[in-house]
């Protein structure tokens, strides 16, 4: 994980600072290069769900859905071991 913030965070994405009331805590917050992205990020996902999913039934959809929630919660129950 903190690969991954430590390149958000070489490429102005976010901005990492201890919590004054935890300093054991470490707040990650986006930066304004990032909330700038934001809405081009949103349309570009809406597009390939559109794209990948355009095919599927509503049914398949919701099928699908379940299937790669239970694989995510099934890798973090993993993961945390």
């Amino acid at each position: 994980m903190s690969t991954i913030l430590e390149k958000l965070q070489n490429n102005d994405l976010i901005e990492r600072n201890i919590d004054p009331n935890n300093r054991r805590t470490i707040q990650v917050t986006p930066t304004q290069k990032a909330q700038n992205m934001k809405f081009s990020v949103e349309t570009i996902v809406s597009n390939m769900n559109d794209y990948i999913l355009g095919e599927f039934t509503n049914e398949e959809k919701e099928i699908l859905s379940k299937v790669l929630l239970t694989i995510i919660r099934k890798h973090s129950k993993h993961s945390d071991k």
